[in-house]
C-alpha cells in the first residue's frame, strides 16, 4: 500500500514518469531486494557508501554485507537487522526502477529524504508506514487541514480502506481527496452513515468519493 503512495511521490516530483511507474509497479513483483537499498533506507549507509562496495564487488569475492562491515560502513548487528528484515513494498518498487535504470541509488536516497521532509515524518512514522499500517498512512498522506471534521473523516476512511484490503485489493490507496457538491455517474454502489457527522461513500468505476 505504502508503495503506490511512494510510487505517487515520485511521479509528482518529476522522478520518473508514468509510464515508468507503470513498468516497475508490475516489475517489483519479481524484484529482488538487494543489500544496499535495504541499507541506505534503514539510513545506515549512503548512497557513496553503497556504489563503493558495489565496485569493490566487482574485484573481490565478498557479499555486499561482508565488505560493507570490513569497510566499517555496517556493524554486524545492523547487518543481521536487514538481512531478517520485511521486503517492504516501497523497497521492493525502489529496486524495479534501480534494475531497470530509471533511478540510481542517489536519486533513491535524496527521493526518501525528501519524501520524510516534506511530510515531516519521524522515524517512528516510517516504520509504520514501511509495514503499511493504514491509520498512520492515512495521518501523514490524506490532508483535511481546515476541515471541522477532518479526525472523523479520516477514521472513517481508514475503516473503509482496510475494508477494501481486507475483501477486494490491498493495492488500495487514497488519490486527491477534495469536496464536490455534485457527481455524476451511470451506476454506483453508495453506503450512507448516519451520526454527529453523515457520510456517504460511492463506489464508481476506478474512483471512490466520500462525502
Amino acid at each position: 500500500m505504502f508503495s503506490q503512495y511512494f510510487g505517487q511521490f515520485l511521479l509528482s516530483e518529476k522522478y520518473l514518469t508514468n509510464s515508468q511507474l507503470n513498468v516497475a509497479l508490475e516489475y517489483q513483483q519479481s524484484a529482488h531486494l538487494k543489500l544496499g537499498v535495504l541499507a541506505i533506507n534503514a539510513g545506515y549507509m549512503n548512497a557513496q557508501q553503497a556504489n563503493l562496495i558495489h565496485q569493490m564487488q566487482t574485484k573481490l569475492d565478498k557479499r555486499f554485507g561482508e565488505l560493507a562491515v570490513d569497510e566499517g560502513y555496517l556493524k554486524d548487528e545492523q547487518l543481521q537487522e536487514l538481512l531478517l528484515s520485511e521486503k517492504f513494498g516501497h523497497l521492493l518498487l525502489a529496486q524495479s526502477l534501480i534494475d531497470n535504470n530509471y533511478m540510481s541509488l542517489e536519486k533513491f536516497e535524496q527521493a526518501i529524504n525528501e519524501y520524510k521532509v516534506k511530510h515531516n515524518i519521524s522515524e517512528s512514522q516510517f516504520d509504520l508506514l514501511q509495514k503499511d499500517n493504514v491509520e498512520e498512512i492515512i495521518n501523514v498522506c490524506v490532508d483535511l487541514k481546515g476541515e471541522k471534521y477532518g479526525v472523523q473523516i479520516k477514521h472513517y476512511i481508514s475503516l473503509f480502506m482496510r475494508n477494501i484490503i481486507r475483501f477486494i485489493d490491498s493495492d488500495v490507496y487514497t488519490n486527491e481527496i477534495r469536496r464536490v457538491d455534485e457527481y455524476k455517474t451511470e451506476c454506483a454502489v453508495t453506503q450512507r452513515i448516519k451520526n454527529s457527522i453523515n457520510l456517504q461513500t460511492y463506489i464508481v468505476k476506478r474512483q471512490i468519493i466520500t462525502k
